[in-house]
């Protein structure tokens, strides 16, 4: 047994502020909250910092850290697009050790920014998914993996990861679609794909099924949730919200592809963004921090102003519920995976809100320990 003993904690969903409360573990749970140190058990004392919910990243491709900034300045279609874009002809021809080493390192780099889940979203199949967790067996970080259904039936892939991630509708007829639907809502799994990414794949769906990407999902039985929609109508929107299918948005990597970006104002209108990515490593460091500094000034340029408590509602409880998953608050009964904040950093001094000096001025500086299950797997 193990007490964080922190200046300030992030309780409950609605992130109550407790002055130096002892956060009693137990076997990696919330076992207690406390004004009293145990009698029994080593504390363990962080002055000048605050607990925070550990970090949920919502979309990621972690199999291409190993080729960081190889696609700087090119178009989305050159970079990514399968089977022939720059990143799918590297994974071909690059050692499967050297994808392996790039994918650690880019697990390290999330439990150095708090994050202590991501969902990726893998490509190459049941060989793909093999991959990952084999380099997850390597480090301790929680891990949504979304295989890809090529020369692999659905059914199999299944067995293997926690759903399907399609990199687009327009590869799939209807017929297929409704079949990947149905085995993963039979199983219990998720079905997501990339959505509305670029104008080029909407205006493909069109011209392929005289509709875009967005309503062809909304006609198929099942869909966990859609990740980009960087361009999407005010209707479409509406009709997802009534489906309660929610978007996990990728800001910083629709900007550095040069696609546009998502209209942020109008999704959280109607409250359908379910989380927050940062998609290719090769192309975005996976900094949640980094994410909600993009977000709140894109926000602003579509005249909206975001509550700072919503972005991190979005990078913890919220964005672990869209994934089905528990996680993301702290409190009695819930995985004791939560971060050190260090708030005697230069750049959040003098800022008096905690909310505000985390979400609008947090660096991977900040970060003291990185907690799962009452376990530290980062610390400066």
């Amino acid at each position: 047994m193990i007490a964080i003993h922190p200046d300030y904690a992030l309780i409950g969903k609605n992130f109550r502020i407790l002055r130096r409360p002892y956060i009693v573990v137990e076997k990696g749970i919330v076992k207690k909250i406390t004004d009293e140190p145990p009698k029994s058990g080593q504390i363990l004392t962080f002055q000048d910092c605050v607990l925070v919910p550990g970090f949920v990243n919502c979309h990621t491709h972690i199999g291409d850290a190993f080729a960081k900034e190889k696609a700087y300045g090119l178009s989305l279609e050159r970079a990514v697009v399968p089977p022939n874009g720059l990143k799918h002809r590297l994974l071909r021809s690059t050692p499967r050790d050297k994808i392996i080493s790039g994918m650690i390192s880019a697990c390290k780099e999330m439990l150095a920014n708090g994050i202590v889940c991501f969902c990726d979203f893998r490509e190459g199949g049941l060989e793909g998914i093999k991959i990952i967790k084999d380099a997850l067996a390597h480090i301790k970080i929680r891990a949504v993996i979304l295989g890809r259904p090529n020369s692999d039936p659905p059914e199999k892939i299944l067995k293997y990861a926690n759903g399907i991630g399609l990199s687009s509708l327009n590869k799939y007829s209807t017929e297929e679609l409704i079949e990947i639907s149905k085995i993963c809502m039979q199983n219990k799994k998720i079905f997501a794909f990339h959505g509305s990414e670029t104008i080029r794949q909407r205006e493909k769906s069109f011209n392929l099924y005289s509709k875009s990407d967005i309503m062809r999902a909304l006609e198929l039985p099942y869909v966990s949730f859609i990740v980009h929609a960087t361009h999407i109508s005010e209707n479409e929107i509406i009709e997802l919200k009534k489906r309660r299918i929610k978007v996990i948005i990728c800001p910083r990597a629709n900007a550095y592809f040069g696609v546009g970006v998502p209209n942020i104002s109008l999704m959280m209108k109607y409250n359908i963004i379910g989380g927050i990515g940062t998609d290719n490593v090769f192309a975005n460091s996976p900094s949640l921090f980094k994410e909600f500094d993009f977000i709140v000034r894109l926000a602003r340029i579509q005249n909206t102003v975001i509550d700072p408590r919503e972005l991190l509602a979005l990078a913890t409880w919220k964005g672990f519920e869209t994934l089905n998953l528990v996680g993301g608050v702290i409190d009695i009964g819930f995985h004791a995976d939560f971060f050190l904040f260090d708030l005697s950093k230069p750049n959040v001094t003098h800022v008096e809100n905690i909310i505000k000096a985390i979400v609008l001025r947090g660096e991977s500086n900040n970060i003291v320990a990185t907690f799962i299950q009452g376990e530290i797997v980062y610390e400066t």
